[in-house]
C-alpha cells in the first residue's frame, strides 16, 4: 500500500480559508489468498493541530468506493479529497482489512498510512505545536488488531 498527497489549486478558495488537498491510494494484493478492505480512518490535522477526522465503511474517496475485495495479484487506486482552513498540515489513516473473508476466525489488521506533510507550495510542513504528527494515531479509535505500515 501507499499514498500521495498533493495540493488541488482547482479546488481551493484561500480567501475563504478553505485549502483543499488530493490523496491518492495505490493497494496491491501480494499474497495467495483475497483479502478485503472493510473500513477506513483518516485524520487532517490543520497548522492550528486541530484534527479533522473521517472514517466509514470500505473505502470513501471520490467515488465512494464501500468494502472491497482484492484477489490475488489484484491491485487497485483510488483518490480522496479533504480541505482544511490552514495552508498546511499533516494527513494520515489507517485501513481496516480482513484475510482470509471466508474464515470463521479471521484475523483483522491496521494497514497504517504514516503521517503525511501537506502544504500548498510543496515545501515541508513546520512542526505543530498543539499535537505531533505521530498523535494524529492517537485520535483515531484504538484497536487491538495487530498493525502494519505502509
Amino acid at each position: 500500500m501507499g499514498a500521495t498527497v498533493a495540493y488541488a489549486a482547482a479546488r481551493s478558495e484561500p480567501e475563504l480559508r478553505r485549502f483543499a488537498f488530493l490523496y491518492d491510494v495505490q493497494m496491491h494484493n501480494g499474497r495467495d489468498a483475497p483479502l478485503a478492505v472493510l473500513g477506513r480512518e483518516w485524520g487532517f490535522l490543520d497548522a492550528r493541530g486541530v484534527l479533522h477526522p473521517e472514517s466509514g465503511p470500505g473505502l470513501g474517496g471520490l467515488r465512494q468506493l464501500g468494502k472491497v475485495r482484492l484477489l490475488p495479484g489484484q491491485a487497485l487506486q483510488y483518490q480522496g479529497a479533504f480541505t482544511l482552513p490552514t495552508p498546511t498540515g499533516v494527513a494520515a489513516g489507517r485501513f481496516v482489512v480482513v484475510l482470509d473473508e471466508d474464515e470463521p476466525d479471521r484475523a483483522q489488521y491496521d494497514v497504517v498510512v504514516a503521517p503525511m506533510g501537506v502544504s500548498v507550495d510543496g515545501r515541508p510542513v513546520p512542526p505543530i505545536e498543539q499535537q505531533c504528527c505521530t498523535c494524529v494515531f492517537l485520535v483515531l479509535r484504538q484497536t487491538d488488531r495487530p498493525v502494519t505500515h505502509t
